[in-house]
């Protein structure tokens, strides 16, 4: 049977995500929820109009699908700031492989052992980050963005020996740790940990860590291509406009 032009099939990286608490929010005070998700939402719509990726949320799981890495990590980090900004954390996996979909009318069809790896990859998660398989092959010239555009423009960090989507932005640095710690505050004492490792995180990208695998940096440092640290390369002056 030949493919019909509404039957795609290719290798594509997808990215599984899930609102943290959504769920238990919504059984708490559907109502107060709603409003949260409905303001969530609309800073979402923007998104979904990006080229290159295609964008699914249902409830608290978020489906982005594409075919260029830097894309998709690009548009889960957005789904990341705009989530806490609306006091939410992500948690998620980005698995690589076959891609199966089709469309019928207003119906979608989908076969994908990425999307297995992901969901199987975030459901084994404890932390709120969203972590690449082990299975992806990370180009250098995307580690080598973390010098050339600074460490909250990148969207792909190493930190804690994981390679994760950046969570933060230029714009909204400063200000994630303090939301961070203001949930934190809020939170069940079980759930005390996941934020002190968020904010670690966050301490290490405002301190202008290197956060990328150190063989890389070792490799470019030996060959010239870099001669310093990123915290020698750029000062850290990048979120004094932070609000």
């Amino acid at each position: 049977m030949e493919a019909d032009n509404n039957e795609d099939q290719t290798n594509k990286y997808v990215a599984f995500c899930d609102v943290l608490g959504f769920s238990a929010n919504i059984e708490r005070d559907f109502e107060s929820t709603l409003q949260l998700y409905r303001e969530f939402a609309d800073f979402v719509d923007p998104v979904l109009e990006r080229d290159g990726v295609q964008i699914s949320v249902y409830s608290d799981s978020i489906l982005i699908t594409g075919e260029n890495l830097s894309i998709v990590a690009q548009t889960a980090q957005i789904m990341s700031f705009i989530a806490l900004q609306h006091n939410m954390l992500i948690r998620g996996g980005i698995s690589y492989g076959r891609h199966w979909e089709k469309k019928s009318g207003r119906h979608l069809f989908m076969v994908s052992d990425a999307l297995v790896r992901s969901v199987r990859l975030e459901a084994s998660i404890k932390i709120p980050a969203i972590v690449l398989g082990e299975e992806i092959s990370i180009p250098d010239d995307l580690w080598l963005s973390r010098y050339a555009h600074g460490q909250f423009a990148t969207p792909i960090l190493h930190f804690d020996g994981k390679n994760i989507v950046n969570p933060f932005s230029m714009m909204w640095g400063r200000s994630a740790g303090m939301r961070a710690s203001m949930l934190m505050e809020e939170s069940a004492p079980e759930h005390r940990e996941k934020y002190e490792w968020f904010l670690s995180l966050h301490t290490a990208v405002f301190n202008n860590d290197p956060l990328i695998p150190e063989h890389i940096l070792k490799k470019y440092l030996e060959l010239g291509v870099l001669k310093f640290t990123p915290a020698d390369a750029q000062p850290n002056n990048q979120d004094d406009g932070a609000q």
